[in-house]
């Protein structure tokens, strides 16, 4: 895992570094912190194994029903009001099970003919730890950029085994959050349509949602 997760960010470093002296700067940082890199991922990897023999020695080795998945989804929003009922969907295949639960919310005030939205979903990849490592380990690394047209960064919050990535968009005012919990769960949230920057709301809703999923 450690020589994966290294080669995979050396080669997006490559790929990304244009020829100015600033850009190339920076990524020969972030190539020195490449040793620091490696061995978090590690240990997130093993975290999550540990977590996945835990499950599978109780007996707890596939995704919970979509339909028990919504009940997790926020049953309020301040300023937003539920457009249409809750959606969701699971998936399995031999050793591969996930599932999935989502939901739309507009605004209230503002210009209700093109109201502002944001829209969230739920995922469960409780029965495979790939299907969440691709998705999830990849924000449990550190960083942090900005340009005219977008800001982003991914951390670990203080919250146990959870991670986030959020993004805005300066041009669109899009905000998206993607945060993981427990080594099992992604939760996303985006709230577009809007007049200024909702990351902090976002961040918030996922965030109550990874609470409500503590001991899951």
């Amino acid at each position: 895992m450690k020589y994966v997760g290294t080669f995979l960010l050396a080669g997006a470093l490559v790929a990304g570094c244009g020829e100015k002296a600033k850009e190339i700067s920076e990524a020969m940082k972030t190539v020195q912190e490449l040793p620091k890199i490696a061995e978090n991922l590690e240990q997130n990897q093993n975290e999550m194994e540990k977590f996945m023999a835990e499950r599978a020695a109780k007996g707890d080795t596939v995704a919970m029903p979509y339909t028990e998945l919504q009940k997790f989804l926020p049953t309020s929003m301040d300023g937003y009001k539920l457009d249409g009922e809750p959606g969701g969907s699971q998936q399995s295949m031999g050793a591969f099970s996930m599932s999935m639960a989502e939901q739309n919310w507009v605004s209230t005030t503002g210009d209700t003919n093109n109201p502002a939205r944001i829209h969230v979903i739920l995922s469960d990849y409780g029965g495979t730890g790939a299907g969440y490592g691709v998705a999830g380990l990849a924000f449990t690394i550190q960083s942090q950029s900005e340009d005219n047209t977008q800001k982003m960064r991914t951390y670990k919050t203080d919250y146990p085994y959870t991670f986030a990535a959020e993004v805005f968009r300066k041009d669109t005012k899009e905000a998206t959050v993607t945060m993981g919990t427990r080594y099992r769960y992604i939760i996303n949230v985006r709230a577009d349509n809007q007049t200024d920057d909702q990351t902090q709301k976002a961040t918030a809703i996922a965030m109550d949602i990874a609470k409500k999923l503590d001991g899951k």
